[in-house]
């Protein structure tokens, strides 16, 4: 009766651990806190890393790009599958404002973010992908010194955790694209060069709910314990 018993606990353990766990959140933006300063971004213009953030600036230009006045910029993508994602990113502006120190106006510099979700495998920021979805983009927000325009719908933008002046932008979205592109730019249309930059970190894009929740190898373990007792069981019985 004591072999029963024993038989018994075993595979009533091994059923409730072979319960799967919830699976935390899967990130694909990589190197989004920038540790490993540009690894796995594309960075063009005058863009610096400190391996804790990047460092947007309007030092310079790019090229065939911005000709005239100044601007940088980074971007990433990541492949996905058709689900419901968030993206998530931290930021702190430094930029010049709408009038010069006389008062008169001037073109304010500002901080341009978008979302790209195409079926293509390369991206080019000049040349858009053909595929690109009405909503939710690729605009996510144009962020100037006096405060944020054009915000995407369904997004929040708001104090971050980092603290100080620190804002945090996160939007859930959904897709039936196989790749997103996410691309920060800024823009120095005050034609005053060195007087505006933005820092960018804690970029993520992580699929709501994770993978699908499996067994842990040793689970599978307590499992097949369970299972060999219950076959030595019904085997006695016979």
């Amino acid at each position: 009766m004591k072999k029963l018993n024993f038989k018994i606990f075993i595979l009533s353990a091994a059923l409730l651990f072979s319960i799967p766990r919830s699976a935390s959140a899967i990130e694909y933006i990589v190197n989004g806190d920038f540790s490993a300063n540009g690894s796995a971004w594309t960075s063009e213009g005058p863009v610096f890393f400190s391996g804790s953030s990047a460092s947007l600036t309007d030092a310079g230009t790019i090229p065939g790009v911005c000709d005239g006045f100044q601007c940088s910029r980074i971007f990433q993508g990541v492949a996905l599958t058709p689900d419901t994602y968030t993206l998530q990113f931290d930021f702190l502006s430094f930029l010049g404002p709408a009038a010069d120190a006389q008062g008169n106006f001037v073109f304010p510099d500002f901080l341009a973010a978008s979302l790209f979700l195409t079926d293509s495998a390369t991206f080019l920021p000049d040349t858009p992908p053909a595929d690109l979805p009405a909503s939710p983009g690729p605009s996510l927000f144009a962020y100037q010194f006096d405060g944020a325009s054009d915000v995407a719908s369904g997004a929040t933008l708001g104090a971050s955790a980092i603290g100080g002046e620190w804002k945090h932008f996160s939007l859930n979205f959904t897709t039936s694209k196989g790749y997103a592109y996410v691309l920060f730019e800024l823009f120095g249309l005050d034609f005053v060069a060195e007087n505006a930059s933005v820092l960018i970190d804690n970029v993520s894009i992580s699929r709501n709910g994770g993978d699908p929740a499996v067994p842990e190898p040793a689970t599978l373990g307590l499992f097949s314990i369970g299972a060999l007792g219950a076959f030595g069981f019904r085997k006695k019985v016979r």
